[in-house]
């Protein structure tokens, strides 16, 4: 019976180290899975105010009309420099970089009626800015790179009356070259290379 006893409390015992065992590994994967979260919290946090900060100091810069200095990385603040008329006055040159135009507030480039001069690098949905310029009487040179434009989108571009430089930093298809040579024969046309292997055109003026 004693020994019953014995047993039954050395039982007791790894059971209870045990369930303590686990407990404390469950405690400690809850802290960690905190402090993993709270960390990804801080760091949104961070770039939520990086972007904030480069959206300021953009608009400065294109109200005092230093537009080439300006990099547009989201839609509010091409919304921001449109709801401004220094802005709209001064807004020459943009530079698209790493950004998708089915975001809201790139529709209202359009208002940006002095832009003359536009980038876009490594972006989705190019097609969709160039629906938002289509025709606008300002633009006189588009340079795409990284940035797929289906044929609809190349139709877009020939819309654009002064255009006179259009440079395209990737491989194109042969038969869009072929297109805007013969929509637009006074334009200076510059690209890398065509996906059918033929060289590329004229470099930049």
């Amino acid at each position: 019976m004693q020994a019953d006893a014995i047993r039954r409390g050395e039982q007791g015992a790894f059971t209870g180290g045990w369930a303590r065992s686990v407990c404390c590994v469950l405690v400690a994967a809850a802290a960690a899975t905190g402090v993993l979260w709270y960390g990804v919290y801080l760091s949104d946090r961070a770039e939520l105010h990086r972007a904030a900060d480069r959206r300021w100091k953009a608009f400065v810069a294109a109200k005092a009309g230093r537009s080439d200095e300006i990099t547009v990385s989201d839609g509010e603040l091409v919304a921001m420099l449109a709801d401004d008329p220094d802005c709209v006055a001064n807004c020459t040159t943009l530079v698209f970089v790493d950004v998708d135009f089915a975001e809201p507030g790139f529709r209202r480039v359009a208002e940006l009626v002095a832009l003359a001069d536009v980038g876009v690098y490594s972006s989705d949905n190019a097609d969709l800015l160039l629906t938002y310029l289509q025709g606008a009487p300002a633009i006189e040179k588009l340079w795409i790179e990284s940035s797929p434009v289906s044929d609809w989108g190349i139709g877009l571009i020939a819309t654009l009356p002064n255009l006179q430089y259009l440079h395209f930093e990737q491989a194109m298809p042969v038969e869009q070259i072929g297109y805007l040579k013969s929509a637009l024969p006074g334009l200076t046309l510059g690209y890398a290379d065509t996906s059918t292997g033929m060289p590329g055109g004229p470099a930049e003026p």
